[in-house]
């Protein structure tokens, strides 16, 4: 499938499993039908947080540190809420990996997975 094509859902579960095979833990929130029928993802904070949290325990074998990641999903031409920015700013800014990942980064995606 072309980069352009790939929808978000697909990306994310295409990341999750990968990640899952190299021992990530994977943290998404799902939506959920409210009462009314409409759809929503109950959150309690501000809005904007990233789509997937992964962590590693690290490789004692490689000699590589535990590791988190902070992952904004977007389709290829998807943009950044404002509260999306500013959660991957703050998250940078306190010297963790808060990024965002695009169908076209996906062999650079399964390279930082490889732990």
């Amino acid at each position: 499938m072309t980069p352009n094509l790939m929808s978000e859902r697909l990306l994310k579960n295409t990341i999750i499993t990968y990640a899952r095979g190299y021992g990530w833990l994977v943290h998404h929130d799902l939506p959920s039908q409210r009462a009314n029928g409409s759809w929503a993802t109950v959150t309690q904070g501000d809005s904007g947080f990233p789509d997937l949290v992964l962590v590693h325990p690290g490789n004692h074998i490689k000699h590589l540190p535990a590791q988190i990641i902070y992952a904004e999903l977007k389709t290829q031409r998807g943009k950044l809420t404002t509260g999306q920015q500013q959660w991957l700013d703050i998250l940078q800014a306190a010297g963790q990996t808060a990024v965002v990942w695009r169908p076209a980064d996906l062999q650079a995606i399964f390279t930082k997975l490889m732990v």
